[in-house]
């Protein structure tokens, strides 16, 4: 159970934000007031959303039964590093607008051996899936990407094609008529497609999950 002040920074924090209030300048004016920790502080940000946007969110969350017959397009680093943050005990919690998310303050710093058993995971997620395909994209900035593309690449009859990237988020934001695997709220808000919670999929495919949703927190702060 996360503790009464985190329960009061987010009602303050959705308060303010239903009347229009900037959600950045207000973030850290109500996790300084209720002396949240650093891990509480990103999960305020990276979880909570006016009630309007976090159902719009919702509305576009598709079944792993909904993938049949779809191209299946992967935020690869972003979905990787949440389950990545799982395994390396970060906190990983259910955001409003029903989408898993982690808690981790540099998702950048994880050191490269911590993505393999990830990616091995992820591998199995994806082949028990029924997408027709998968396109697995990944930064080409980023170093650890080559090594991790080896890791996904499979020989198995199910296609998962990796591709190197400039720029994941924008390439994600022009999908049509497919399904895109990401849990990042830009791309979830600019796209018209389906989106596919594939971190959390992959995640209770292997562990027996017993995660906070802040959803559950709104009702007792209610």
């Amino acid at each position: 159970m996360m503790n009464e002040n985190f329960v009061s920074a987010l009602a303050d924090y959705l308060y303010l934000i239903e009347r229009g209030y900037p959600e950045r300048l207000f973030l850290q004016m109500v996790s300084d007031h209720h002396r949240l920790s650093a891990t509480e502080r990103t999960m305020l940000y990276r979880g909570a959303a006016h009630p309007d946007l976090a159902k719009r969110r919702r509305e576009k969350l598709r079944t792993a039964e909904e993938l049949t017959g779809k191209t299946l397009h992967v935020d690869g680093l972003n979905i990787l590093t949440t389950v990545a943050s799982y395994l390396a005990g970060i906190t990983v919690f259910v955001a409003m607008d029903g989408v898993m998310r982690d808690a981790a303050q540099r998702r950048g710093a994880l050191h490269k051996v911590q993505y393999e058993r990830p990616a091995q995971l992820l591998r199995k997620a994806l082949m028990v899936l029924p997408q027709a395909k998968t396109v697995v994209y990944l930064d080409k900035k980023v170093a650890i990407s080559e090594k991790i593309a080896e890791w996904l690449r499979m020989e198995e009859t199910k296609k998962v094609e990796v591709l190197p990237a400039d720029d994941v988020d924008g390439l994600l934001m022009t999908i049509k008529d497919d399904v895109i695997a990401t849990s990042d709220r830009l791309i979830i808000d600019a796209t018209d497609v389906g989106v596919f919670d594939l971190a959390s999929h992959t995640l209770h495919q292997n562990f027996d999950l017993k995660i906070l949703d802040l959803n559950d927190l709104i009702a007792i702060a209610e």
